[in-house]
């Protein structure tokens, strides 16, 4: 299955072991991620991907200039995009070795 790369960002970020997601499930909001970041999927993948916000943004349809207004601390973006990936898989057994139990 083709994969689509997320990035970490950093120390100031809990590892939230998500790396990557189906590339199909992501492709269905090309457009979206083109309206946030002028960018194609492939283009953002060779850059190293998207982080989880973003995301989340492109996955629930919202423009990249909601991104300072979203409170995150009560939004579960990690969640969120591990829900969206079990509900277009329908696979969960797939998914393990991709997704790692959340630390949080």
């Amino acid at each position: 299955m083709k994969m689509f790369p997320i990035v970490f960002q950093g120390p100031r970020y809990k590892d939230h072991g998500l790396r990557e997601i189906p590339w199909e499930m992501i492709a269905q909001f090309e457009k979206q991620a083109i309206k946030n970041h002028d960018q194609d999927l492939k283009e953002l993948a060779r850059l190293g991907g998207l982080c989880i916000e973003e995301v989340w943004l492109v996955i629930f349809e919202k423009p990249l200039s909601d991104f300072w207004r979203i409170n995150w601390d009560k939004i579960n973006a990690v969640a969120d995009v591990k829900a969206r990936i079990v509900c277009f898989t329908s696979q969960g057994e797939e998914l393990d070795e991709k997704i790692q139990t959340s630390p949080y």
